[in-house]
């Protein structure tokens, strides 16, 4: 993935996380962990440019080993703001023009199949 694009996709989704009311407790690589009300979101951040396929979205997924391997080190890392029901969202970003995007937020968006 472009360098840039995924610095400044990892932004807008800072941005959008904190604009909806939402905390982030930690970042890693391509994933946001938050706090939403009572839970904590592991939101795996995508940027395209491409489509905004449903498929494309799904296919995108972590697996279960993969979200648990996350959990793993964010309550390593965390292990005071950890006190909710744990979720893993995928948040989508549509690159319409150089400064504009469109977001999707998937909540609870379930795992890959392995």
């Amino acid at each position: 993935m472009n360098t840039k694009l995924h610095e400044n996709a990892m932004k807008a989704a800072e941005k959008y996380i904190e604009l909806t009311g939402m905390t982030i407790i930690d970042k890693l690589d391509d994933i946001l962990v938050y706090k939403d009300e009572g839970d904590i979101a592991f939101g795996k951040v995508r940027v395209t440019r491409e489509t905004m396929s449903n498929d494309v979205a799904y296919d995108y997924r972590m697996s279960r080993d993969e979200f648990e391997e996350v959990i793993t080190k964010v309550l390593y890392d965390n292990p005071d703001v950890i006190d909710g029901t744990l979720r893993f969202d995928m948040i989508e970003l549509f690159v319409v023009h150089d400064n504009r995007a469109i977001v999707r937020h998937h909540i609870n968006a379930g795992f890959k199949e392995d």
